[in-house]
């Protein structure tokens, strides 16, 4: 007599999977969208307003463009086969590796040579800025030289946080157990209130030579070979940086460009004075410099702070996964979806509405899938999907389901004072009035 064996979770899954054809699971794409998009030539021809707006339209189609790629690759299909069990033995074989593993660690080595790099750049520049002004008595020489050394700093704080957050061990996932990355935006804001402290300094001392009698600033030629070093190996680094996603990266490309800006100014304002004689113009330079690096570094400090407080994602980010949850054809509707910042990356929450007939292990399969297809996005740090079986069910979060019970209840009592109002018995004198206040509420 045969013997009996219990079948395994994944024998169960391998039969399932016959069932349910992972090639259905995605819609084909049409591609309907192109029809709408703008060639480089159309746009120069557009007036600047519409010329914005087509452009963001061009964003916004290359976002679905790179959803379409990745739906149409193997890689949903390859995640449902993997939970059903047909790719591998058992439970202790990892999922799979999700598509743009090999793009990050290139992205990865690339940002980590662009530190370096950067590094060693503000190390050179700050000796040859130093000898210039130890040769000169130039405020605006003075602010470079400040400059230069938070240049230095910055690099330092950046270049620490971003080998801290790359750095993930055993010791270190149950401290951090979704990662280091806001490391790197932590980081920037800490360098920000930096600049910003430091030339608020540079701002008080150049007032302060403008209130009493300025003498002419001594530039001499060491100043002026060193500045235009400076402003040409600057101009070099932010074009190379300024196309790399990283906020550690950006905060060093927004600093190559301050210092092309910086240090031109500072030279040519020093220079005019001393051939015009008009000693008044380098500390009105270092104000204007100062100024400029405080607005500048406020507006970095903020953003990298709403970021880092959970502000709200891209309208284009919203939109790319939205269209990429409707592209999976179980998917009857999206009852909830939210996508916000953590640091430089976003977090996405959305409430899919699926067949009520699809048993336990089909749906889990499904929504796993499209997790996965989600946290595969560009930008996307992590997707968390909640199944749903009907579209009218409250929200899937404490706070927003207080927040729909409050507006209820607010509809419900601007109601009440609607019938109680039009109920009111009224005479002729009153009439009027009551109709009025209807009116009102209305």
């Amino acid at each position: 007599m045969a013997s009996s064996r219990p079948s395994s979770p994944f024998s169960e899954r391998r039969r399932t999977v016959h069932q349910h054809n992972v090639h259905r699971i995605v819609s084909p794409t049409l591609r309907q969208f192109e029809y709408a998009r703008k060639s480089p030539y159309e746009l120069k021809q557009l007036p600047r307003r519409l010329k914005d707006f087509y452009q963001q339209q061009n964003n916004l189609l290359d976002a679905y463009a790179s959803v379409d790629d990745l739906l149409e690759s193997s890689y949903p299909q390859d995640v449902l086969a993997r939970l059903h069990g047909i790719a591998a033995g058992d439970e202790q074989t990892p999922l799979l590796h999700f598509p743009n593993e090999k793009a990050d660690k290139s992205h990865n080595r690339t940002v980590n040579l662009v530190l370096n790099v950067n590094l060693l750049i503000n190390i050179l520049l700050l000796g040859t800025k130093g000898a210039a002004v130890l040769l000169s008595d130039s405020v605006s020489l003075f602010a470079s030289l400040v400059e230069s050394v938070l240049d230095l700093l910055s690099s330092l704080i950046i270049f620490g946080t971003t080998q801290c957050a790359g750095h993930r061990d055993e010791s270190t996932k149950f401290k951090y157990p979704v990662g280091k990355q806001r490391f790197e935006p932590l980081g920037v804001i800490i360098f920000s209130v930096f600049m910003i402290g430091s030339f608020l300094q540079v701002l008080f001392e150049s007032l302060s030579r403008l209130q009493h009698e300025p003498t002419p600033a001594n530039l001499p030629f060491a100043g002026i070979l060193s500045m235009a070093i400076t402003v040409i190996v600057k101009a070099i680094v932010w074009v190379f940086c300024v196309k790399i996603k990283s906020s550690g990266v950006q905060a060093i490309a927004q600093d190559s460009l301050n210092d092309v800006v910086f240090n031109i100014i500072s030279l040519s304002f020093p220079y005019i004075g001393q051939t015009f004689n008009i000693p008044s113009l380098d500390p009105i330079g270092g104000v204007i410099l100062s100024l400029y690096i405080i607005i500048e570094w406020t507006g970095t400090l903020i953003d990298n702070f709403s970021r880092l407080s959970g502000r709200v994602a891209d309208p284009v980010e919203l939109s790319k996964v939205l269209y990429c949850v409707t592209r999976f054809t179980p998917v009857q509707s999206v009852s909830y979806i939210e996508c916000y910042h953590v640091g430089d990356n976003v977090i996405v929450e959305v409430d899919v509405v699926l067949p009520p007939s699809v048993s336990l292990p089909v749906a889990h399969d499904w929504g796993e899938t499209i997790q996965y297809v989600i946290e595969s996005l560009e930008g996307i740090e992590r997707g968390f999907v909640h199944l749903d079986y009907n579209p009218t069910n409250p929200p899937g979060h404490m706070m927003q389901a207080s927040m729909a019970v409050e507006r209820e209840k607010k509809k419900r009592f601007a109601r009440q004072d609607t019938n109680e109002t039009i109920l009111q018995p009224t005479d002729p004198e009153s009439e009027a009035g009551g109709l009025s206040r209807v009116n009102e509420v209305v």
